[in-house]
């Protein structure tokens, strides 16, 4: 579960990351253009702020394990990675209170580009790559269940069987305590009866176990996630 629970905090991450980076060039655009001092500082302000919440993100995914793992292991992804910290970079080296006149609506201009034709891809080859991962997870997951389940339908069908057995067994015993008579064939009676009776539990055990793992539809549920997979009795519906 650790290494479901970092890939789903990095997919968030990787998407919250994404989200500013669509917003960095239009902020940028807006500071190159603003003339009236008072929406200058205000602007200024914003971007202060904004300055550090990316910062912030592309921190704390860039130290992250799994992130670090997947650009070590494919070229790709470490460039994808090297273009988001340099993204991020370009952002903070744009100080607020020079912004307007520093920053040229050309280079504004550059820096939507670069955010739409470079860094937004790179985020989208960790979120596609991380969230494809997690879909195969819960397939693997789907398939050891289904895996489990056929197990335990194994199982129980031994132990009807073995019940079946007892319950014959016993009915002979009683045939035969019947031939016998007197005291002895009487107590072999009461045996035999315990006997049927114990078979006859056991066949309703298994039943409320079934019943205790299965849903309504025939799916089996299995472990903490609850998962359900269809479970032998869902096939049988089908098969008639």
């Amino acid at each position: 579960m650790y290494i479901e629970d970092e890939r789903d905090t990095a997919i968030k991450q990787l998407r919250r990351g994404r989200g500013l980076a669509v917003n960095a060039g239009a902020i940028g655009i807006t500071l190159a253009t603003a003339t009236d001092p008072a929406e200058r500082e205000e602007l200024a302000a914003y971007l202060t702020d904004f300055t550090a919440r990316f910062t912030a993100v592309i921190a704390a995914i860039k130290d992250m394990p799994l992130v670090r793992e997947a650009a070590r292991a494919d070229p790709a992804k470490d460039a994808a990675l090297e273009e988001i910290e340099g993204f991020a970079r370009e952002i903070a080296s744009v100080d607020p209170a020079e912004t307007y006149g520093a920053l040229s609506r050309d280079a504004a201009s550059l820096l939507t580009t670069r955010a739409r034709t470079a860094t937004l891809p790179a985020f989208y080859l960790f979120i596609r790559s991380f969230e494809a991962a997690r879909e195969e997870a819960g397939r693997e997951r789907a398939r050891h269940l289904e895996a489990q389940t056929a197990q335990l339908e194994k199982m129980f069908v031994e132990v009807e069987d073995i019940g079946r057995m007892i319950h014959l067994i016993s009915l002979n015993a009683s045939v035969e305590a019947a031939r016998a008579g007197g005291e002895s064939g009487r107590s072999f009676k009461v045996i035999a009866d315990e006997i049927r009776s114990l078979a006859a539990k056991s066949a309703e055990l298994i039943d409320k176990t079934r019943s205790t793992l299965s849903d309504p539809t025939g799916a089996v549920v299995v472990g903490e996630t609850g998962i359900r997979v269809p479970g032998p009795a869902a096939d049988r519906r089908r098969a008639v």
